[in-house]
This record gives C-alpha cells, structure tokens and sequence, in this order.
C-alpha cells in the first residue's frame, strides 16, 4: 500500500522534496511529516499514513484517534 499511497499524495500536490525525501509541510508547523526517506525508505509517517487509508477505505472507521509523543 505504501508506494500507492505516496502517489496518491504527490497527485493531489501537497508532497515537497526536502534534501532527497519527499515530505507533506503543514502550514504552522515547522517539523514536516516525512512519507520517503531521503535514501527511498519508508518510515512511521508513510505506514501511518497508509493504515489511516485502510481504517477508513476498507474497515470503513467512521472515529480513528491518534496518540502520539514527542519520543
């Protein structure tokens, strides 16, 4: 689902490159979320992302809440 995922973003426009990776930058917030490492990895952000897609596409969530931290 990954690569799909980053196409599906790139098509709407909102993916950036940054120093190789390819990154979503949210306006107000100064960290960008990171869907492709710089050397052409995936990481937490582009899995999320993808599993968000899957909650709502296939298992059809209609309430997904997120926990997060700074670690």
């Amino acid at each position: 689902m990954l690569p799909s995922v980053i196409e599906e973003c790139e098509k709407k426009g909102i993916v950036s490159g940054d120093k190789g990776a390819k990154c979503i930058f949210v306006d107000g917030d100064k960290v960008p979320l990171i869907i492709v490492k710089s050397d052409g990895g995936y990481n937490y952000d582009s899995t999320d992302l993808a599993c968000i897609k899957y909650r709502i596409q296939t298992l059809k969530a209609n309430r997904i809440i997120y926990i997060t931290d700074l670690g």
